[in-house]
Parts: C-alpha cells; structure tokens; sequence
C-alpha cells in the first residue's frame, strides 16, 4: 500500500462494503465526506473506553489478533456497566500491508462485530513507513443508563473478589496458535485444539450484565498485567488492600501445561475474558453466574489499610507492582515467588 491515508477507493471496496451497520443507535454511519458518526444516546450516557496493541503476530489466514483486540475494547466498556454498541477502529500499517491484507483484517473485525451485536465504525486508516507492523487501535462504545452501575461506589474493606472463568486464557490461546507445530508433536490434537478454542471464553460482557444486576461495587476486566496486576490495580482504585487465596485462582489445564513448557507465569498474563468484580455477596454473585453458565468463584476479600496479600497454603506474601507484559518479555520466568 502507498504511504499515507488510503484512497477512497480503497476505503469503499475494502472497509465500507465489508461492514454494516446493525445498531439503531449509530443514526449517522461513517462513509465518504463524512467527519464521524452520529451515535444516539436518548437518555442515556456515553461511556468510551480505548483499547491499543500491536498486530506484530497477525498475519493473513489468522483471525486470532484482531478477534482479541475487538474484544478487549467490548469488555472495557461492560466492565464499566455500559451495554456496547460499537467499536472505532483505526490503523496504521507498513507499506507492504496490501490492500487484500486490509480486506481480510476488516472482515475479521467485522465478523467478530457480528458476534459481539456491536457496529464497527471504521476511522483513519493509514499506511506509513515508520512502522514495520500493524498497529491497531480500537475505541469501545456504550451506554451506560442514569440508573445503571457506577464504578467503585460504594467499594468498602469486607466486600468480596469475585472471579469469571480462568486466567491467562487469552495468552493460552496466543502461545497455542503461535507454537503450533511445536505442541502438537508434543500433545495429542485434541489438546491443542482446546488450548486454541478456549478463544469462545474472550468475551465478558455476560457476566458484567450478570454483575451489574446483582449490584457489584466495582468490575475489573483481566488484561495486561494479569490476575496479580488486576488485583493491585482494583486495590489501588479503592484505597484498599485485600486478601487473597492463591489456590482459588481458576487456571485451565491447557493453561498450566502451556506455560510450564515456555517458562511463563499464568498470573501475570494478560487474561482477557476474565473478569474480576466486588461484591457483598460473593457467593450469591457466584451462584448467579452459574446459573447463566458462566463458571465463577469468590478468590479473596478486601481489607482495610494497604497491604495486599496473597495466601498460599502456609506462605503469605505481599502484591507487587504489576510487571510488563509477560507474553511480550523473555526475561520473566515463571513461578509464583
């Protein structure tokens, strides 16, 4: 592609006819001579939530990245309470992006809009010789209704931690579809496959629903950092510490044996498609998502003052700062001390 904002012919056969509109709310779509879109808020308010990564890892064929990084725009807003609506994407890509790469990463976008019931509204999309890979933003859209749920009010010491689903199940899936080959000489088919389906589990926008209906205090989705970087975030936006039970982390099996092979730690991971929430109720909270079929399970509580402690069967350790992105370092081993 040449460098610069592409042509607008490009911008109508690759991006505008791939995509439809299939929310009332987006009243003006985006299109040609057109600045942005309209969205329809009525009575309720505009939460948007911006979400950044590289593609380094996409390529044509692999519906992996661009599935992820919709869905972590998508839970960023849920986990505010919003209902979504739509997701903004722009992109900046290397000149030897083609244009059939650009069809191709759109319709996956778009397929996963579909999946998701949010519209994709396409922004600038540009092509430069800075950069050697795809570098993909994408801004989450929702409402968030007057009487709906509002973060970290009423989060106190007492309330409880609860957790959907398992950790680290976004890396899981990235380790399987980049070492394919390599685990399958090692694993049976059945186990990588699964390693590689665990993808269906990304979105947390059920148990948020769940969630705010059950009156949480404060919801957290499961990122860059993982569990343990989520836990000190949630507490410092408290003004709280908290007490965790390790061993109540759900972690996958495919998740376990994955990462004891690439040296990595599953609780620094990022995990998108868990989502952690507060409660005064964690175990109703917990019983209520399993009667949505969303597995839970109440992981800790949280305390007065600032210490943050983790509790492994006789050990007691503090939290530390978050690290970087694990997936992304070498230099971090596994383990958990």
């Amino acid at each position: 592609m040449r460098e610069g904002k592409i042509s607008e012919p490009v911008w109508k056969r690759s991006v505008l006819k791939r995509i439809k509109n299939r929310r009332e709310e987006i009243t003006v779509a985006p299109g040609v001579g057109k600045s942005g879109s309209l969205l329809d808020m009525k009575a309720g308010r505009t939460v948007v939530s911006s979400e950044a990564d590289f593609l380094s890892s996409w390529q044509s064929g692999s519906h992996v990245s661009g599935r992820l990084i919709l869905n972590r725009a998508v839970n960023a807003c849920a986990a505010m309470g919003a209902l979504p609506v739509a997701v903004q994407v722009q992109l900046l890509c290397p000149l030897e992006f083609m244009e059939s790469d650009l069809r191709e990463l759109i319709g996956i976008l778009e397929e996963e809009a579909a999946v998701q019931n949010v519209s994709l509204l396409p922004g600038k999309i540009e092509a430069s010789g800075a950069v050697t890979a795809p570098y993909l933003t994408v801004n989450g859209i929702g409402i968030l209704k007057e009487e709906g749920f509002c973060p970290y009010e009423g989060v106190k010491a007492g309330q409880e931690l609860v957790l959907s689903k398992w950790i680290a199940l976004e890396s899981t899936v990235l380790l399987a579809e980049e070492h394919e080959k390599e685990l399958l000489a090692r694993y049976t088919p059945v186990f990588v496959d699964h390693a590689q389906e665990l993808l269906r589990y990304i979105s947390t926008v059920p148990e948020a629903a769940v969630a705010v209906r059950h009156g949480v205090t404060a919801m957290l989705h499961v990122e860059e950092g993982g569990i343990f970087g989520a836990l000190w975030e949630l507490a410092e936006g408290a003004g709280l510490g908290l007490e965790v039970q390790v061993k109540s982390i759900p972690v996958r099996q495919e998740t376990i044996e994955i990462c004891e092979l690439y040296n990595k730690n599953p609780y620094q991971l990022p995990s998108a498609g868990c989502l952690l929430m507060v409660t005064e109720q964690g175990e109703r909270l917990r019983r209520e998502l399993l009667q949505a079929g969303i597995p839970a399970v109440v992981i800790g509580v949280l305390t007065d003052g600032k210490e943050r402690v983790l509790l492994h069967e006789e050990e007691k350790r503090f939290l530390e700062l978050p690290k970087m992105n694990e997936l992304r370092n070498e230099s971090i081993t596994g383990g958990q001390g």
